[in-house]
């Protein structure tokens, strides 16, 4: 039964780990924009942080779009692995899987985590005023966005 996952939460809180744990158990596919990015050459690899152009960020979106409709299709659950951290972004997705999956359960995981460790994890790759700054602005997901459920993960 295909199902949609949105993995919400800082950078370093846990997301890829616990979206590869949820893939094991759903044979689920894990689509995420630092794998795309790799995989167009924009990155050396997912765990390098890209400064992309608008046009490939655009470009990494229609990716992102295309292969979450091609793994509904499939009739596989998708695990959206991103921070998903704006109510925004995470609107747009989800009226464009709605426009094509009707009634289709979207579910919501908010992985949270101290900043204060997602600053220790990532140092290096994400300057710690950029995580803090995240951490104050990001939008708390809930159901009237059009998920039919939330679960909090505290790491």
């Amino acid at each position: 039964m295909r199902n949609v996952i949105f993995m919400v939460g800082l950078p370093g809180s846990g997301k890829s780990t616990i979206s590869k744990e949820i893939a094991k158990k759903t044979n689920g596919k894990i689509v995420s924009r630092d794998i795309i990015r790799a995989e167009l050459g924009y990155t050396s690899g997912v765990d390098e942080k890209a400064v992309c152009t608008p046009e490939q960020e655009n470009n990494v979106t229609e990716n992102e779009i295309s292969s979450i409709m091609d793994t509904l299709n499939n009739n596989q659950t998708v695990i959206i692995d991103d921070t998903n951290l704006k109510k925004k972004f995470r609107g747009n997705m989800i009226r464009e899987i709605n426009s094509k999956f009707p009634g289709i359960k979207i579910k919501a995981i908010l992985v949270e985590t101290d900043p204060e460790v997602c600053i220790q994890r990532r140092k290096g790759q994400i300057p710690a005023v950029i995580i803090r700054k995240m951490a104050d602005s990001y939008d708390r997901p809930t159901l009237s966005e059009g998920f039919s459920s939330i679960e909090d993960y505290t790491v």
